[in-house]
């Protein structure tokens, strides 16, 4: 397919004036349901990994060396070269050195139907959970105002709002909860987001529609949330009694300079400047998708340009000020980037709403962004002064922002040294790995809901290698990592800055923290939950019914294929009891149910595009939402009537155990489709 885009052989840029003066690798192409099972271990769906490397053994920095705006540029064009234009239609980057931003460019194409080019000034991306430190802002403003305390209970501000938190349990939740992903809250897998311009739901409406489970009491459990994110921002626009996205415009995006930034949905008419449009990759190169809008505003709604966003970059490499313009208090600011959440020692933790990131070499934090079709990183390193943003409006395995930070930090001499490579010969260190072997279900996956499903996918297995070394999945895709002790219940990715720190109580493994993930927590499973049991009690069912289904088609042909043999006179057919009758039928209604559940399922995944298929459900998935609740009425009609029939029926052996097999995958089909979380979601 010829696209509206010229052929891309080298990054073609836009420069913006300069204003004042002026690490994720990836491995090949995954498979849609891959990706899937990625987005379900993180989401954000909405949410990259990010970290910090304070920790670990390679961690120390280079000492600084001189980079001029061409070095960077050039590896900005390298790092772009081989995507521009075949895989991806366009970028916006800023850099930001020394209270400079040296490099604030636009790349490629904004629209591949229209062929205009990306303008660094005028071209705003959106930025998907990228939007969350500004939101964090806001909230710290409220802080350093006096309008709102970090540990008050949020429902103090809620007011007359239609949004209020159930006591689920006897600790509140409070501001610092929510900007650290430790309210407890189940993450929902849709953000409010609809395909719909005029469907978006008022910030309040959308909120109090989409209050989430609450998983665990706040402050013992890590797991990012978006609803939490979005929280906050309604909870401060509310104490200064306004509209979030005024809050905004008026205390970060004017003072700033902000002009093209917005948090809006769908971006006014008379908004100055265009908005790149999003796109999704085919064989025949990148084409323009359905723009998805985000009703929880604060959490990942913002667009902004790569000029905006390094004002933004510079107001918090800075004290909270940009050309005397000043958004936080020098202390405010430093209040901000303290460590607010401290999940273990040895591994990264939260500053408010900025995560640290092990990526890069010293002391780094970051967010990461993304929506449907677009993508993004930010990473700042206040100790070297320097910041870079990175968006794509692409989101593909095939290319990814983090690229083109590491080639910055690279010129930098900023990426981080390989890890240790030879594994302790202390005896006790292989049995804390061995303590260690098993599988680990992931906080940060949805527990309620069709995306329960995704919770036996998302078990991580941690494997003990019997000499010290510890061997689990790597969190971006890559190829399995291999981690050696450097302390008690502490180990050191082998070639990576990964760090892996377990809590163990009573020489029990309660939770693993990873630095490469600071936005979750990993909790051993019990005997009745881990992938295989999962695959046994999921897929073993749905051949079973499969055969079923089939077996009843082969008969029910047979049967009428005799009778169009036979006389009517001559034809004698054994009349089934009521029990049995209403056995056989019903096994037949759960087969049915049971298959086209999962077929729905597999349908709205395809439909979805696989990676954020439930960000906007298809019908097909909200038909496989109503037909799960279908199969435990079925299942207990089977039951009973299967056990009542078994001895009045007189069936044989083969009835009796098609009867009896598809009664117990019924109930374990159900038993698992609750424990998933399905059935109450």
């Amino acid at each position: 397919m010829q696209l509206d885009q010229p052929h891309v052989t080298t990054p073609r840029r836009v420069t913006a004036p300069v204003m004042g003066a002026t690490p994720t690798h990836h491995g090949p192409r995954r498979s849609r349901a891959h990706a899937t099972r990625r987005l379900f271990a993180g989401l954000g769906a909405l949410v990259l990994a990010t970290t910090s490397l304070a920790m670990h053994p390679a961690a120390a920095a280079a000492d600084p060396i001189d980079v001029s705006a061409d070095d960077v540029a050039d590896a900005i064009d390298a790092s772009l070269e081989e995507h521009l234009g075949e895989v991806l239609p366009g970028a916006i980057v800023a850099v930001v050195e020394d209270d400079e931003v040296i490099l604030a460019e636009g790349y490629g194409t904004a629209d591949v139907d229209t062929g205009a080019p990306v303008d660094p000034d005028r071209t705003a991306f959106h930025i998907g959970s990228t939007s969350k430190p500004v939101t964090a802002t806001a909230v710290m403003q409220g802080v350093e105002d006096g309008i709102v305390d970090l540990d008050e209970d949020v429902n103090t501000y809620l007011g007359d709002s239609a949004v209020t938190l159930p006591d689920t349990f006897d600790e509140p939740i409070t501001l610092r909860h929510l900007a650290t992903h430790t309210a407890g809250f189940d993450d929902p897998a849709n953000p409010g987001a609809t395909t719909d311009p005029d469907g978006v739901s008022d910030l309040e409406d959308a909120l109090a529609d989409g209050l989430p489970d609450r998983m665990a009491p706040p402050g013992e459990v890590v797991a990012y949330s978006n609803y939490g994110a979005a929280l906050a921002g309604h909870v401060v626009a509310q104490a200064y009694d306004t509209e979030f996205q005024t809050l905004v415009d008026a205390r970060i995006f004017a003072p700033l300079g902000m002009t093209h930034s917005a948090f809006a949905q769908p971006i006014p008419d008379d908004h100055p400047g265009e908005v790149a449009a999003p796109h999704e990759l085919t064989d025949a190169g990148p084409v323009r998708a359905d723009r998805a809008y985000i009703g929880w505003l604060p959490a990942g709604s913002m667009t902004a340009t790569a000029a905006d966003m390094g004002r933004f970059m510079r107001a918090h490499l800075g004290d909270g000020s940009v050309d005397d313009r000043r958004i936080l208090a020098p202390e405010t600011h430093e209040q901000m980037h303290e460590v607010h959440e401290d999940r273990h020692p040895a591994v990264t933790g939260f500053r408010f709403m900025f995560m640290d990131d092990a990526r890069a070499a010293g002391a780094a934090i970051s967010h990461g962004g993304a929506t449907m079709h677009e993508t993004t990183e930010m990473v700042l390193l206040p100790e070297r002064d320097l910041g870079v943003f990175v968006s794509f409006n692409l989101r593909d395995e095939a290319v990814q922002p983090w690229e083109v930070v590491e080639a910055v930090l690279d010129v930098y001499d900023l990426t981080p040294e390989e890890g240790p490579d030879a594994p302790t010969t202390d005896h006790g260190a292989t049995e804390r790995a061995q303590r260690l072997d098993g599988e680990y279900a992931s906080a940060a996956m949805p527990q309620h809901g069709l995306a329960g499903l995704f919770g036996a996918i998302g078990y991580q297995r941690v494997s003990a290698e019997g000499d010290g070394r510890l061997t689990l999945p790597h969190p971006l895709g890559h190829e399995a990592s291999t981690f050696v002790e450097v302390d008690e219940y502490v180990f050191a990715e082998v070639d990576g800055p990964d760090m892996l720190a377990a809590d163990v109580e009573d020489g029990e493994v309660v939770a693993l923290h990873r630095s490469l993930t600071p936005h979750d927590t990993l909790t051993p499973t019990s005997r009745f939950e881990g992938l295989g049991v999962s695959l046994a009690t999921v897929a073993l069912p749905l051949v079973v019914f499969g055969l079923s289904l089939l077996g009843w088609a082969v008969v029910s042909g047979v049967r009428a294929w005799r009778r169009r043999k036979t006389a009517p006179s001559t034809t004698s057919i054994r009349p089934s009891t009521g029990p049995a009758r209403v056995a056989r039928w019903s096994a037949l209604a759960l087969s049915l149910t049971v298959v086209a559940f999962a077929a729905a399922f597999g349908a709205g995944m395809v439909i979805g595009g696989g990676d954020l298929a439930f960000v906007i459900e298809p019908l097909p998935l909200r038909l496989a939402e109503a037909l799960s609740y279908l199969v435990p009425v079925a299942t207990v009609v089977v039951v009973v009537a299967t056990i009542v029939a078994w001895r009045r029926a007189g069936w044989s052996w083969p009835v009796r155990l098609h009867q009896g097999a598809v009664s117990l995958l019924g109930v374990a089909f159900t038993w698992q489709l609750a424990s998933l979380g399905v059935l109450g979601g």
